[in-house]
Parts: C-alpha cells; structure tokens; sequence
C-alpha cells in the first residue's frame, strides 16, 4: 500500500506578478495572525516553510490561500523515505534538530485553512477569452429559410388546402367478366 503523498509548502519570498507587497502582507499578517512588521518579512525573498509535511489536500488549501493572498508559493512533495511512518510519540527534539532537512528554511505561524471560503486576488480572463482550449468540431451548416415566411402577430391562420385532385388509378388493364 502506498502512503500518502506528503507536501511541504514554502513561500518563495516573492509576490505574484502585479500584486501590491503591501497588501500582501497585510494579508498574510492576517492568514497567519501575525504582526504586520513580521508579515513584511516574508517577502524579503527568502524561502519559508509555512506548513510542513501536509497531506495534498491540506496543501492544497495552502497554496490556494496563499496565492489569492499575492504571495507565490511552492508545494515541495517529500520522498517516501523522509516521511516517517505513524509511529507513538518520541520525545520532543529541539528546533534546530528538527530542522536538518530544511538548513535554510524558516517555519512561520499556522494557517487556518477551514472556514466559509478565501478572499483576495483573482485573475480575471480577459472579455471573449476561450478557456475552453478543446477542439470541437465546426458547427452544422444552417438551414436555407428563405422561402419560409412569417404571419403578423395575431394573425388567423389557415390550413392549407391541396386543390389538386387526386391522382386517379390507371385500371385500363382491367376487364369484367359476366359468368
């Protein structure tokens, strides 16, 4: 049985093209429920581990919370061999220990990634854009209706009488006989 694919998710320390430093970090001071001053930090353009060893799903979440927030960020999937199986709780190490895998990452806050939905930038196609990039096939060629017509609105309408009489059988190759 395979496990889980794990994540780490890191910020990159760069905001997404167009976005205001700013506001990103206003943002993410409040993702994070941080000091601003702190926030401003991370997007000094150095690489931080926001949320380590993640299930996909929650990394998801992340990385979706983080770039409607402006911030570029990363999900670094782990090997099979870093991630540890379950096992009962070790004692605890210190964080430098902790952190031999990840020597110049930086691990900040926790993120909540419940709740009623994210706000923040979106990016918006531009008006007719197609993004739908399928093929389809061209449409069916359209009707000739021009010898229809159409009656005044309210009009009576009448049924249409055939005034040809109807075709008469050939029985020239009959006869009668008298028995």
């Amino acid at each position: 049985m395979n496990p889980e694919p794990r994540f780490d998710v890191a910020l990159t320390g760069d905001t997404l093209a167009g976005a205001d430093p700013d506001q990103v970090a206003a943002t993410l001071a409040r993702l994070f429920k941080m000091p601003p001053d702190k926030a401003r930090a991370l997007l000094a353009g150095k690489p931080l581990v926001v949320k380590k060893n993640a299930d996909e799903s929650t990394a998801r979440k992340f990385q979706v919370a983080l770039r409607q927030a402006g911030a570029r960020c990363e999900l670094r999937p782990l090997s099979a061999a870093a991630t540890p199986p379950p096992v009962a709780p070790q004692p605890r190490q210190s964080a430098a220990a902790a952190d031999t895998d990840h020597a110049d990452l930086q691990t900040v806050g926790t993120l909540r990634t419940g709740g009623t939905g994210f706000t923040g930038r979106f990016e918006v196609a531009a008006p007719g854009s197609d993004l739908d990039t399928r093929r389809r096939p061209p449409p069916p060629a359209m009707p000739d209706t021009q010898h229809l017509s159409i009656a005044e609105p309210g009009a009576e309408l009448e049924t249409l009488r055939d005034d040809t009489p109807p075709a008469a059988p050939d029985i020239s190759h009959l006869s009668l006989r008298e028995e």
